[in-house]
């Protein structure tokens, strides 16, 4: 099958969602290599971000300080509205000057994590309301188990959601936010408990699929 053109015209927003150990960013950055070699300009990013706030988010995750559930959700919504806005390289800026912008994780990830007994979803979907809905949406689907393993021969370190429970609620959340049919765009959902040439393969097919219905 040939591949398809790609517009230069104007610039996608395409986000990666799933688990910890899904594979999301090994899989975000095979999609940049094969959308590169089609001749467009592609950017990578991810949530949280490299900047001051996603720092902040960062310590809390590595367990170097805490924060209160519902400031780590506000955490991470500023962080979201920076890297959205951010003049030197906002997610915004940089579709509209015509590159396909790839994040690993974005407004799913809040909630499926972040989504409690004392942290509602729509509260969450309310002070994320500001963000755009991504063109594309790539959910790598992973078993719990799995996850924990490769998390396991990748990293010692005790993370803040490095942990089976909290991977199997998020999980669960993450598929009912996806049965809504809300705030993902248009939706691929690839099964991640497979090798990872294999989910290549398959988001590809599926972003070639979308790239021709699109234009």
């Amino acid at each position: 099958m040939s591949s398809p053109s790609v517009s230069r015209s104007r610039g996608r927003f395409i986000v990666f969602e799933g688990l910890d150990g899904a594979g999301t960013t090994t899989q975000m950055q095979n999609l940049a290599r094969w959308l590169t070699e089609l001749g467009t300009s592609v950017e990578t990013t991810k949530e949280p971000t490299s900047g001051p706030l996603g720092g902040v988010i960062r310590q809390v995750i590595d367990k170097r300080t805490e924060l209160h559930p519902a400031a780590l959700a506000l955490a991470f919504a500023a962080d979201r509205v920076d890297h959205l806005t951010n003049s030197v390289n906002g997610i915004e800026g940089h579709v509209r000057n015509g590159s396909w912008v790839l994040c690993d994780r974005y407004l799913f990830s809040s909630i499926a994590y972040q989504a409690s007994d004392t942290i509602d979803t729509a509260w969450l979907i309310e002070i994320n309301r500001f963000a755009p809905t991504p063109d594309l949406t790539i959910f790598v689907d992973t078993d719990p188990d799995i996850c924990m393993d490769r998390i396991r021969s990748r990293s010692g370190n005790d993370e803040l959601f490095h942990d089976e429970g909290v991977l199997r609620r998020a999980l669960s959340v993450y598929r009912h936010v996806i049965s809504d049919g809300r705030l993902a765009g248009r939706l691929v959902v690839v099964d991640g408990n497979n090798k990872v040439d294999d989910v290549a393969s398959d988001v590809s097919a599926a972003v070639r699929g979308w790239m021709q219905e699109i234009g």
